[in-house]
């Protein structure tokens, strides 16, 4: 899977590039607002019809555009897609805390309310961005060492590596540094 991903990730890198698509090399951001919301109207309504055929191709468009809008916030120096995975993988854990830490839920209805919770808590002023990462790096680190990290996956900056089913503390510390 991860090499489809690279794969249409330089597809719209291509498509961006010199010799590339007009349309999709005149794209800014804020061109795309519109056409991301369309895309993902459309998905919504192939959902409400349970056309899995028309939801497979409309999350294919939508994944287009958010690579396309990762790509060109790249472009600009904002962020790179890097970035956007591993920070969106530590999010996704560090709210999971029922999952990857010690918070104990039994219904979604308690998984909503803690996710709101934890949500809450990272709300809260932080001086840098740099402490937050820190923060949620360190959480996700605690759950690799205690055997929780999800599909056994943690990103790193080398490549996505399989985490052993409970790795050590140093291991887990390896998996994630950036």
């Amino acid at each position: 899977m991860l090499a489809s991903f690279e794969q249409f990730v330089n597809l719209v890198r291509q498509l961006r590039g010199p010799e590339g698509c007009p349309w999709d090399q005149a794209c800014t951001l804020e061109s795309l607002q519109k056409e991301f919301l369309e895309e993902a109207e459309e998905l919504r309504d192939a959902v409400k019809k349970e056309d899995f055929a028309n939801i497979k191709e409309e999350l294919a468009d939508v994944l287009f555009n958010l690579i396309l809008m990762g790509v060109i916030a790249e472009e600009k120096g904002h962020f790179s897609l890097k970035e956007v995975l591993q920070d969106g993988y530590a999010k996704i854990v560090s709210r999971h805390t029922w999952v990857f830490g010690e918070d104990k839920v039994k219904t979604a209805e308690e998984a909503i309310a803690q996710w709101k919770k934890n949500k809450k808590k990272e709300k809260k002023p932080v001086p840098t961005r740099t402490k937050t990462l820190a923060a949620k790096n360190k959480f996700a680190i605690n759950a690799a060492a205690k055997g929780k990290t999800p599909a056994k996956t943690v990103i790193n900056n080398k490549k996505n590596t399989t985490a052993k089913p409970k790795p050590t503390s140093g291991q887990a510390k390896k998996l994630i540094k950036k």
